[in-house]
């Protein structure tokens, strides 16, 4: 458990880019590495229970961030449904008009083809008259 909270301030350090002392029951942990000499200046000692408010407080940011982030991806997986319901529905409507439309031109060259039929049988009685 003490090496688990060790972990967890080293990494807390180099989030921060400062360094802590560590006090507890009197024993005095060595520090971790420092990265530049200016921030030995920076040193502060902490104890059990501040560590535990950081670490609180970080876990509440986390959960935050968490809780918006899934209401954001709840509101673009409600987007992406609807988008796939407009895509069926136009595409419903796409294929229902194409279906009509070969209708009509099957329609209209029927006629087309009775008509100019028509006219051919008109243009052989005048001819035989």
């Amino acid at each position: 458990m003490i090496d688990v909270i060790g972990d967890l301030f080293v990494s807390f350090q180099k989030k921060l880019g400062k360094t802590y002392v560590c006090e507890r029951e009197g024993a005095m942990y060595p520090q971790a590495r420092q990265s530049a000499p200016s921030q030995s200046a920076q040193q502060l000692k902490f104890t059990t229970s501040d560590s535990c408010d950081r670490i609180k407080d970080e876990f509440q940011f986390l959960q935050a961030q968490y809780h918006s982030l899934k209401l954001e991806c709840d509101k673009l997986a409600s987007e992406k449904t609807e988008m796939q319901r407009h895509y069926v529905m136009y595409y419903e409507m796409s294929y229902g008009l194409n279906i009509e439309m070969h209708k009509q031109v099957s329609n209209f060259l029927g006629l087309f083809l009775e008509m100019l039929h028509g006219l051919s049988y008109h243009k052989c009685d005048k001819f035989h008259d």
